[in-house]
């Protein structure tokens, strides 16, 4: 099992550009068009390079652990406060 911890929590337009093509990528996936105002939070998985952006607007924690769960992968409770405790701003 793999685990995620969060990289950061930036808006769209300020991804650098090693992550950018991950965040396109799940961009395309969730079928969005982001403006680069927009803020996503970038979750590393832990053991390997993949990244796994997760978009803050609507966001769903329940899905995101979900489709990482499908992904033999898991979001920690520490991740879940952090993500929480932002979206609660």
């Amino acid at each position: 099992m793999y685990v995620v911890r969060l990289i950061g929590i930036m808006r769209v337009g300020e991804v650098p550009d090693e992550f950018r093509g991950f965040v396109e990528f799940q961009a395309r996936l969730e079928q969005r068009h982001p403006a680069d105002w927009e803020l996503v939070a970038l979750l590393i998985v832990e053991g390997t390079e993949s990244v796994f952006p997760v978009f803050l607007k609507d966001l769903d924690l329940s899905r995101v652990e979900e489709t990482l769960s499908r992904q033999e992968t898991v979001m920690p409770p520490e991740v879940r406060r952090e993500l929480s405790a932002f979206l609660a701003r």
